[in-house]
């Protein structure tokens, strides 16, 4: 019984860890300081240190002695004999490094070894850009594919997921360790050969689907007792059809966005439905709302994406909703589709949330610039977009199964990640995934240079200058980088940049395909890159010696975002492995973040010191404050979501009893 327990037991979801609140979350904070992170960063990096020691000595071992060595490691982990022997980890781990220099002709580094040995004891570490993340999670992989349960390594897309396969594979191999990519076209028998790898790599979209799907086959089956009864007795067994193997150790690339920007965003596995009395509805509301006027008849509140209305326009809607379908009449319902009108019109912008390809909507992601195919709005929003684009409505979708990232990572028995931007999450990540953060010595010392920020009154200033700038760094034939938070000003600006006779590239939703070529030339001399956050993370902006010795990559943003981390995304892509590099913020008294959670009241009284040195300091100032707030908002958001999603799963049980 206990061999059939350690089959299935990967099928099994692990226990969740429910985060604390109140006091208790007081505690919790109090609680993760008694671990000391500096002391064991400390130890690591020695480890580190003496497993490439120790690696050099094995140069003189034949192919099939590391074999056999290779193989005896191997039994080891899998069997648990040498659980917690940092001796045996040591040399385990050094056999692999000589292993990655025979079959990849790499030789990783100390920090590279370090990251590794952290993310097989299950840390999240943050290692700049350029220090060689794709080698460090495959060593850990390995380690973790030894011992015989599933391994996921999460990528930020599909290319990724592909290229670290097919460049580590020889590693894998030589380490007697199945590997495989999970991308978007695979089908179903495909992806369950896959998952039967040791290690997957994929992306956190297609782990989460795969999960939900099986979730639906297994009618949320996911009792380890009454699981193994079935096995046991082949009756009524589900899971030998499921696609997955189980979740037991994920290692997350970019964990920053993963488990903290994207991690309340549901992933939901739905169908097409019939629904032509919404259709119906949803024109209808379009031309009720047209006769609505902002200030007259509804005030909005821009934080929370929010429409209240007054006197005036609920009485006019009372005249004018005669005309809906009688079931949309009910003032519930009927309030609700005029909400998610005005919203659609309000707070959801062309070329910046959605763009329009073939006559079809299509959901910009807001942190990345990236296309989102095949995601939809839900409670009728999507149609009300479409109604106000003038193009033809989609059907609605009925749920079928969903559940958000945060959720989904909680579930694994072992969670690692890695990142080059980790500022202020060490509290997050603690309180809901029960993990710590280290900090990964750079190779090299960093030769970025941050230039003083610029604020101006208005969006026209900011984007003079901005111009200006591009034209002072292009004529010493310099590359330049420049990240808008939206496809609209990333195509404006270039549209501004060509009209003075400047070639340029542009990176955004809408050119994804020649992403890596973009990228590729982006380091280029006089190169003008105009992207949006997408700016190709996980791939390397190559400059020449040249270039670097005139100063490097020039990086110019263009607004901030609601987090700082997402800003060091941006200005990461210069100064890469100790290289030079200047990165530059202009900003606005109009930029989004101001707007939404700054008082127009506050704004109109800066605009009028903005131009004398105690304005700049003054608007500047407050731009952080407004920042590091909307950082607050944005995680007690995530902990109270995951809080009243786990209360009501623990409370609806009894209410259908």
């Amino acid at each position: 019984m206990s061999r059939l327990f350690r089959k299935y037991q990967p099928l099994v979801k692990a226990k969740q860890r429910d985060p604390v609140f109140g006091l208790d979350s007081l505690l919790k904070t109090v609680s993760r300081f008694t671990h000391s992170v500096t002391k064991k960063e400390r130890r690591l990096l020695l480890q580190a240190q003496e497993v490439n020691q120790l690696s050099q000595t094995l140069s003189s071992l034949t192919d099939e002695e590391l074999t056999f060595a290779l193989q005896k490691y191997q039994s080891g982990f899998k069997q648990k004999r040498y659980s917690g022997d940092e001796f045996f980890l040591s040399h385990a781990l050094a056999h692999v490094v000589e292993t990655c220099e025979r079959t990849l002709h790499i030789r990783p580094f100390d920090v590279q070894i370090m990251g590794a040995l952290a993310l097989y004891q299950n840390y999240v570490v943050e290692m700049k850009p350029g220090e060689g993340k794709t080698i460090t999670a495959g060593l850990a992989a390995i380690l973790k594919g030894w011992c015989g349960l599933p391994c996921h390594v999460v990528t930020t897309n599909d290319y990724l997921a592909a290229r670290d396969v097919a460049t580590l594979k020889p590693l894998f191999e030589r380490c007697n360790v199945t590997v495989g990519a999970i991308v978007q076209d695979i089908q179903a028998a495909e992806r369950k050969a896959i998952y039967r790898h040791d290690v997957v790599y994929a992306t956190s979209k297609e782990l989460l689907a795969d999960f939900l799907r099986d979730q639906i086959h297994l009618n949320g089956e996911l009792d380890s007792h009454q699981l193994l009864i079935n096995e046991f007795t082949q009756l009524n067994s589900r899971s030998k059809n499921t696609t997955m193997r189980g979740l037991h150790s994920v290692i997350i690339d970019e964990a920053d966005s993963v488990l903290s920007d994207e991690a309340i965003t549901p992933l939901i596995i739905s169908v097409e439905g019939q629904n032509h009395l919404l259709k119906e509805a949803v024109q209808i509301t379009k031309s009720i709302i047209d006769k609505l006027q902002l200030g007259i008849h509804y005030t909005l509140n821009s934080r929370y994406r929010d429409i209240e209305l007054n006197a005036l326009g609920k009485a006019l809607i009372e005249d004018l909703a005669g005309e809906l379908p009688s079931i949309w009449k009910i003032a519930l319902w009927r309030d609700e589709l005029i909400q998610q009108a005005l919203i659609a019109r309000e707070f959801f912008i062309k070329e910046h949330h959605y763009t329009i390809i073939d006559e079809k909507l299509v959901i910009v992601d807001e942190k990345t610039g990236r296309l989102m195919h095949g995601r939809t709005w839900r409670y009728g929003l999507q149609q009300a977009i479409e109604a106000k684009e003038n193009i033809a409505l989609s059907n609605p979708s009925e749920t079928q199964a969903s559940l958000s990232f945060q959720h989904f990572f909680r579930l694994y028995a072992n969670v690692a990640g890695m990142s080059g931007t980790l500022h202020g999450l060490k509290n997050e990540f603690w309180h809901i995934y029960g993990v710590h953060i280290l900090t990964i010595p750079p190779r090299f010392p960093s030769k970025l240079t941050l230039l003083p920020e610029v604020i101006f009154p208005t969006n026209q200033d900011k984007w003079s200058a901005v111009v200006a700038k591009i034209q002072q760094f292009s004529e010493k034939g310099l590359p330049v980088l420049v990240g808008t938070r939206s496809i609209q000003d990333s195509e404006e600006l270039a549209e501004k940049i060509r009209g003075l006779g400047f070639s340029c590239n542009v990176l955004n939703a809408l050119y994804h395909e020649q992403e890596a070529q973009i990228i590729a030339l982006a380091g280029q001399p006089y190169a003008i890159t105009i992207a949006t956050n997408m700016a190709g993370r996980g791939t390397d902006i190559l400059v020449s010696k040249q270039i670097n010795n005139s100063g490097g990559l020039h990086v110019i943003s263009t607004e901030l975002y609601e987090s700082r981390r997402i800003d060091w995304q941006l200005y990461g892509r210069s100064g890469r492995q100790g290289q030079q590099g200047k990165a530059i913020c202009l900003l606005s008294l109009e930029d989004e973040l101001l707007i939404t959670y700054c008082p127009a009241s506050i704004r109109t009284k800066l605009a009028k010191v903005i131009s004398t040195p105690m304005g700049q300091k003054l608007s500047l100032f407050i731009y952080r404050y407004i920042q590091k707030k909307a950082e607050r908002i944005a995680f007690m958001s995530r902990k109270n979501m995951l809080q009243h999603s786990i209360h009501l799963k623990n409370t609806l049980p009894f209410a259908n009893g």
